[in-house]
């Protein structure tokens, strides 16, 4: 409840200045993301979008990929909402990069790679490059592993079938 508080505060509040979320991601991240990790990151992704300047939540994205980085899905989160945040403000190109950087260092993680190369696919559709986006899909069915044996009924909830299909 404390961590919703700080939300409300920034949020609809605006009463928490962004001078002191630093001493607050501090004690979040040193309480909670070794013991809760999925929680820690999670109260992270919901209090930086409250920060108004970009190159502010970009450090705190930043500092966030190198406290989870031993949790592949939690970073590739973070990745996608960096993306997001690039593709807010239409910078697509930058946008781009970290949708291909979450799906690439994620290919066999479905729902990450699910949702960064849906997310590219997108910019780069709506841009005309149509090309580049099967050449990405290519490139993440290639690296993919192909699952040795599936539980009937769950084939398509593979990234290499997902890949697959949307290549």
């Amino acid at each position: 409840p404390a961590w919703d508080f700080i939300i409300e505060l920034r949020n609809s509040r605006g009463m928490l200045k962004v001078a002191r979320l630093g001493k607050f991601f501090d004690v979040l991240t040193s309480k909670t993301a070794k013991v809760y990790p999925d929680y820690s990151c999670e109260m992270v992704m919901r209090i930086v979008p409250s920060i108004s300047d970009p190159a502010a939540r970009m450090k705190v994205y930043e500092k966030a990929l190198s406290v989870y980085a031993g949790r592949r899905d939690l970073q590739g989160q973070i990745m996608i909402a960096c993306g997001d945040d690039y593709a807010d403000r239409s910078k697509s190109a930058l946008a781009l990069k970290f949708y291909e950087s979450a799906a690439t260092k994620n290919v066999d993680l479905a729902n990450i790679v699910t949702e960064a190369s849906g997310k590219a696919e997108k910019l780069l559709v709506d841009a005309g490059h149509t090309k580049l986006a099967t050449l990405m899909y290519a490139k993440l069915f290639k690296a993919a592993k192909k699952p040795r044996k599936v539980a009937r009924g769950f084939a398509g909830q593979h990234s290499y079938h997902i890949l697959g299909q949307r290549l």
